[in-house]
């Protein structure tokens, strides 16, 4: 069985993470999904409304796990038996961090592959920072997060 793993912030998800997971979960036997439970300055949500935010945005999905990740995406890989790193990439700047960021991780376990999936291009320009910028003008997210979400994201602002 091929294991993945997706790691991010998913502050909050948005409909191209949910793009990416689609898409991952045709080329994984399982696909592992790690909501990172800490960064420099923090999060917008609490990883408890990240994680509830996924878990309503991919309900149909199979062979999904979701869980927090509080360790290096390496580590956390082999900790969740993945031979498989999923990243996606929606413009030069984002395929330039993730091909360092790989040739990192190949160094620390040469076992374990990066898959790079392109944005589409609907979801090209899209980031939970932009989400989390529309939110603090009271803007509507809808057009940008998972339907099931955008009511419980935009009233947990």
């Amino acid at each position: 069985m091929k294991r993945a793993v997706y790691v991010g912030n998913f502050d909050p998800v948005t409909l191209g993470h949910v793009d990416i997971i689609q898409r991952s979960v045709r080329i994984a036997d399982q696909l592992v999904i790690g909501v990172k439970s800490q960064r420099p300055g923090g999060f917008m949500f609490s990883l408890e409304q990240r994680m509830g935010y996924l878990r309503m945005a991919l309900h149909n999905l199979q062979h999904v796990i979701i869980r927090e990740c509080g360790q290096d995406i390496v580590n956390f890989a082999r900790t969740n038996g993945a031979e498989v790193i999923i990243r996606g990439v929606r413009n030069i700047a984002d395929f330039e961090h993730e091909l360092h960021q790989s040739q990192i991780n190949q160094k620390m376990n040469p076992g374990i592959n990066t898959v790079l999936f392109m944005a589409d291009t609907q979801y090209s320009f899209l980031s939970s920072g932009i989400v989390r910028e529309l939110l603090s003008f009271d803007k509507d997210i809808s057009c940008f997060v998972p339907k099931r979400a955008a009511d419980l994201v935009k009233a947990d602002k």
